[in-house]
């Protein structure tokens, strides 16, 4: 089995700006949707796309005592402070004073599709998404705190998430989409319209002789297309690589990926 490969799980949305894509053959369209996404997901700072995932659930630790609520006792005459047995919320949503069930999941949350409980379907109005990352349950069971890792999902004493992560593509994002990929599959097809690049210095039209303003390719690529470089200065206007991110080394897992 081969590592994963850093990329978007699925081709954006486009939105289609010129007679090219319309007409192209569907193998050489969907080649091109490929590239045009892998860019403009780098591009972005790869914080754009949707991925569907099915996960088998770990059990999680309650709050730790020294996150207790806390209390003076009074113990032979001398005041002291103890911690009390009352913990307000179980995990990492600790707001309120009563116990939620609940798993975390990788966020953002986009939805869920389904949850399996011993090989049958829970229904949806059994649990409900709290702050695009909390699965809470919602019917006055909650979740299993054990499963059976060497039995199929679909088999008693196992319970399984299938849910979407990630934030969907903006409208921006797809107009941006359907402009490059114009461009690049103008590369492809003979006698297409060719737009001059806005970066060009000046051209030696019978010596086919063209100069460009700067070396930069991702500077000539925001110039050469207005809508890239809108959507770009909107979404990413500081050229993050990537979105910010905090890890907690010692975090419990939230459960084992079911597939590739």
């Amino acid at each position: 089995m081969a590592a994963p490969v850093l990329r978007p799980c699925e081709p954006w949305p486009y939105e289609a700006c010129c007679d090219e894509l319309g007409t192209a053959d569907p193998v050489l369209l969907a080649s091109i949707q490929t590239a045009a996404t892998e860019a403009l997901w780098a591009l972005s700072a790869r914080r754009f796309g949707l991925c569907t995932h099915r996960v088998r659930p770990c059990r999680q630790r309650c709050m730790p005592l020294q996150f207790a609520h806390f209390s003076p006792l009074h113990l032979a005459g001398w005041d002291a402070w103890a911690p009390m047995a009352v913990r307000c919320g179980c995990g990492p949503n600790n707001c309120g004073c009563t116990t939620i069930c609940q798993l975390a999941l990788p966020g953002p949350v986009a939805g869920i599709t389904e949850v399996v409980l011993d090989g049958v379907i829970l229904d949806p109005s059994a649990y409900r998404v709290d702050e695009f990352r909390y699965l809470v349950r919602i019917d006055g069971e909650c979740w299993p705190a054990c499963q059976d890792f060497n039995a199929e999902s679909d088999q008693p004493g196992t319970w399984e998430v299938t849910f979407t992560q990630g934030r969907p593509v903006p409208n921006l994002g797809e107009r941006a989409m359907g402009a490059l990929m114009c461009e690049l599959i103008k590369l492809c097809v003979r006698d297409a319209s060719c737009v001059l690049p806005r970066n060009v210095a000046n051209i030696t039209r019978q010596g086919v002789t063209i100069n460009f303003r700067g070396t930069d390719s991702t500077n000539a690529l925001i110039e050469f297309i207005p809508e890239i470089a809108l959507f770009l200065r909107v979404y990413n206007p500081s050229g993050l690589v990537t979105q910010s991110r905090i890890y907690r080394a010692d975090a419990p897992p939230y459960g084992r990926r079911v597939g590739t």
